[in-house]
């Protein structure tokens, strides 16, 4: 129940990543007066991908880690 717990929670971290990513790349109707400058795209993409490795590199270490010092696999 943990390994699934930590899988569905990692998984939903990685779907709000990607997200956040689309709902930046793609914002529909323009602000009309923005405040603050638009993050470039290609620094948005590095950060998120960046941010989705590790998410699943998490994911790697729930499925495969060590508990306690056994291997849960």
């Amino acid at each position: 129940m943990i390994i699934a717990n930590g899988s569905v929670l990692v998984l939903f971290s990685v779907f709000c990543v990607g997200a956040a990513a689309w709902r930046q790349l793609n914002p529909g109707l323009p602000p009309l007066v923005p405040d603050a400058p638009r993050i470039r795209p290609f620094i948005l993409v590095a950060v998120n991908s960046f941010l989705a490795l590790v998410s699943v590199a998490a994911l790697v270490g729930i499925w495969f880690g060590r508990i306690g010092g056994h291997w849960t696999g």
